[in-house]
Parts: structure tokens; sequence; C-alpha cells
């Protein structure tokens, strides 16, 4: 925004502390206190009585651009400054309360230029002018004021800053001004190599920010940037996690709470989920998580096991593992956060799932959406709340109104939690008889185990059968070295499902049709000699 005459006195004028009007608090960002002696003084003004009228009005949003001020529907600006000018030279300010109005004593009978600001308090990157600054959260005025004048209201609108680190490792936008109110981050998903540029914000939850941002729905929302301008995303997911923690600490030190809801878009979600599991659990509120992976991707979309050999032979080796390995389902961190489901996620916790071809969103099955909560002892308890909306991969973070079917599960979610969110839409059993499903389990390492032989998957209703490289391995292991592997089951298997680990010994499990899952435990028998015949009884498995 290019800056007008007059602009850089109001700067100086920031620290100015009122003598008459009554000092308020104000919250650490935008504290800019001002009062009509001040500016008097400090103009060569002495007025009196006598020649001097006031202007007065409201600094406003306009949430329904009429350009006319309603309490009902716009949304007032506290604590901004109300400059009044004639020609470069302040004649009078003023600060405005907490219904975001003001009164202006300045001499009668002229006009005057009107102008207001709301300082950040802290230095933000500004993408019009490309540098770093105090820029102000607002923008906005009116011109050639006559004085006297009653209900001179003021619309503003909001600016979009970078509250980010100076080197753009990540970076953290907010429009217009913070609120004395809960915060909200909003998490984005993979990024190709180049599909971002650096101070820009990506804008990728289309206008949700803005909707949260209005009378009805008044959030601190932040949109939180942690791809690679040139590189996408090819780091671990843990090194975004701590970039998250980062973000949530800043976010504190503006508004001075100590903790934020995040919305989370597909590997989002996930990235989440490790920041809570990292140690970030108390700086959650809520969680929500949009088409996201939870149970892993196999063969999908732009992490799929072709393109993500083609992809990885384009990075530097150097960056070993990438966040693709880390979205499979065998991998280790999906292992660690499904099977301490607890740790990872907090009580307040929904997922919603998308669907447009079948039971796909074109990217994720809708059953890799959808997980479980366990009770401490690892018992399985109810569900995660789940949903399902009819939207592709692509389109269900893409908000553009507040009649939006995702939205409104968006504000529900934000005002009522869980609870709010069930009045809307109960939780969905999820039935996808027509879909495809993960089941994932860990092996101990036995004399009786063979590679590529064993282990394999026998579902006896139906005889199908998965083996050699149908049972994937990326070769992670479990913290006690139990070996990593998911099967891909089809959709008429359901029921009894045998686990063969060496000859002739098996694990019994029960599958639900359509229901992706992961046993908690590692399976085997360290003891198992090998060319052993004996079966082994049944076990039952706890699932979620």
């Amino acid at each position: 925004m290019k800056e007008e005459p007059g602009m850089n006195i109001m700067w100086k004028l920031q620290d100015i502390v009122p003598a008459k009007r009554e000092q308020h608090f104000l919250p650490p960002v935008g504290r800019r206190l001002a009062d009509q002696e001040s500016a008097h003084r400090l103009n060569g003004f002495t007025l009196t009585s006598a020649s001097t009228a006031t202007i007065s009005g409201t600094v406003y949003k306009d949430e329904d651009e009429d350009g006319i001020y309603d309490a009902n529907v716009d949304i007032p600006i506290p604590w901004a400054t109300v400059s009044a000018l004639i020609g470069h030279e302040i004649v009078a300010m003023d600060c405005t309360d907490q219904k975001g109005e003001y009164a202006l004593s300045v001499p009668a009978g002229a006009h005057y230029t009107l102008k207001v600001a709301l300082p950040s308090g802290v230095a933000c990157y500004d993408p019009e002018s490309k540098r770093w600054d105090f820029w102000s959260t607002i923008e906005g005025g009116s011109l050639c004021a006559l004085c006297p004048a009653d209900n001179q209201d003021i619309s503003v609108k909001y600016r979009m800053l970078n509250y980010g680190p100076r080197d753009f490792s990540w970076e953290l936008w907010h429009k217009g001004p913070l609120f004395d109110t809960q915060n909200v981050v909003l998490i984005h998903g993979f990024r190709f190599p180049g599909a971002t540029k650096k101070g820009r914000c990506d804008r990728q939850f289309g206008k949700l920010d803005d909707l949260l941002q209005t009378k009805d729905s008044l959030y601190n929302v932040w949109q939180f940037e942690y791809a690679d301008s040139i590189r996408g995303t090819p780091d671990t997911l843990k090194i975004y996690a701590a970039r998250l923690g980062q973000a949530v600490d800043r976010i504190s030190e503006l508004t001075g709470k100590n903790s934020a809801s995040l919305i989370g878009y597909s590997m989002g979600g996930i990235i989440a989920r490790q920041y809570i599991a990292n140690g970030g659990k108390s700086r959650v509120n809520k969680l929500l998580t949009l088409a996201t992976p939870h149970m892993g991707l196999l063969q999908v979309g732009p992490l799929s096991h072709r393109l993500t050999h083609l992809m990885l032979s384009l990075w530097p080796s150097k960056l070993d593992p990438r966040v693709a390995w880390e979205l499979r389902p065998a991998s280790k961190l999906l292992w660690d956060l499904n099977t301490k489901v607890e740790s990872s996620t907090v009580p307040e916790f929904a997922s919603i799932g998308g669907h447009s071809w079948g039971y796909t969103d074109g990217v994720i099955d809708m059953t890799s959406t959808k997980l479980a909560r366990l009770h401490p002892d690892r018992s399985v308890a109810e569900s995660v709340y789940f949903t399902v909306v009819n939207r592709s991969h692509i389109n269900i973070n893409n908000i553009r109104s507040k009649y939006d079917e995702v939205f409104e599960l968006i504000r529900n979610f934000l005002s009522g939690g869980v609870p709010g969110l069930s009045k809307m839409r109960k939780s969905k059993a999820l039935e996808a008889s027509d879909s495809h499903y993960l089941l994932t389990f860990a092996l101990k390492k036995s004399p009786g185990w063979r590679r590529f032989t064993y282990p394999y998957v026998a579902v006896t209703n139906t005889g199908h059968r998965c083996r050699g490289f149908e049972v994937i391995s990326e070769g992670a292991r479990t913290d006690e070295g139990a070996y990593i592997f998911t099967v891909r089951l089809r959709p008429e298997d359901y029921g009894e499902a045998l686990i063969y680990y060496a000859p002739n010994r098996y694990s019994t499990i029960q599958i639900n049709r359509g229901e992706s899952m992961i046993i908690t435990e590692p399976l085997g028998d360290s003891n198992v000699p090998k060319g052993a015949r004996m079966q082994e009884a049944p076990v039952n498995i706890e699932l979620h």
C-alpha cells in the first residue's frame, strides 16, 4: 500500500499517552493511544471551545458492503487511530473505543481528510510493498469531511500480513486486526516443487479466513505456510510439525493466548497430529482434519508409488526420508500415531472425508480418512467423529460462501466442538462396500520367517490371499524392532482373516468390510522353530 502524506507523522504519534481520555488496557498488538490535547500540543494548536466543533462516527468493517454502518452486521474496529488532516498537517487525533467510536475536536467550518490506522505493533511483511515494517492492519479513510459532522462512519478493509520469521523458513499470515477471541490455525497440504511463492499467501482454504472473521463467527484466523517456495514439501513431517510449534508460539506472543484450534487439510492433518504427539497437546483446543489420510496413502494421487520414486529422484538424497514415504501406511511415523491415538489427538477431534468418485475423493480413499480412539489400555473405544461430504480432494477445502456445507461443519465444530458438530450431522458409520481398504500389522522377526514367503494374509470367506509383493513394507520397524506391513484388501473381503508369519503359524483377526485398521501389537513368536508345523491357537487382536 502506498503511504499517503501525513502517514509518517501518524507513526511518530503512536506513543503519545492521552492526558484527558481514560486509558484503555489493550492487547499486545495494536496498542496505540493518542488524544486531542496531545495532538494539538504537537502541532502548535491552542484551540478554544468557541473555535472548535466535533467530527464523530464509527470505524468499521463493512461486512455487507452497502456503505452504511449497521451494528447488527458490521464489525466495529476498537483501538484504531483516527486523524484529521488539513493538507499534510495533522489537526486532531483520537483512538476509537471498544465500540469503534471516535470523536475529533477540530476548528469549525473547515474541510478535513480523515485517516485511519491500526499499527501491527510488531514488524511484519507486506506482500504489496514487499518489505518488512510496522504496517497498519487496516486501510481506509473518508475524504473531505466538513466540520461539524456526526455519524461520519469510516469503512476500512483488512490487510493480509505475514508475521513469520524474516528468512521465510515458514510464513504465518493473518488478515486484519487481532481481536480478543479464539485463534484458529489453517494448515495446508502437500505441495509440489515450485507450487508456492515466497512472501505470498497461497489462500489454499479459499475464503475460509474471511468467513471466520465476521460478526457471527469472529476468530483470529492464521494461515500457516510451512512449504518451501522452491522445493515444495520434501522434508519430514517432524520438521513441519516443529515449524507448526514455532508458529503456535508466535501466535501466543502476539495475542496473549496460550492455545489455538487447528484445521488441517490433507497432509496438514497429519502434521497437526505429529505436533500434538511431540508435546503440543496442551496448546491445542480443537483439531479438525479435512481429507486427511490418517491410515496412509498406497497408490493414489500425487504420492503414488511410481510417482513418488520419480519425485525422489529429482530431489537431493540428503533430504531422505521424505514426507512421501512417511505418508505410506507401513511407515514408522503412521504406526506410532495410529497405535497411540490418545497421545496424537485431543478430546475435541473430528475428521471429515470426501467422495466424488465412489468411495474416493480422487486422491484418497474414504476408508483412510477415518480414525478411532483408544482407551489407555489400548482397547477400542468409540470412533472419532467422522462424516463425509460430496467433494473432491482439491475442492473440499476450497470454501467460497457461508452456505458452503463444509464451512457450516467447520463453524459448528469451532463453536460447539464435537457435540456442536453432532447436532448438525451425526457421526457416520463407514459402510464402504465398494471400496478397497487397508490392514496394517507388525511381525516379530523369528527363525521361521522367510522373506518373500511370509507373511501373507488369507481371508477365509472369499479365499483371497495377499502374498509376495502384495504385502507391502517400506522396511520400517516399530520401537520393539518388529517389521511393519500393509495389505490392501478387496471390497468383498470381511469376517475372519489369517495372518501367516511362519509355516502353519498364524494369528486370527476380524476385519470389517470397507474399514481400514491397524493391529496395535506386533504378531508372531520369536521362539518358532524353523519348519514348524504346529498351528497357533487364534488370538484376540485389538483393532482400531
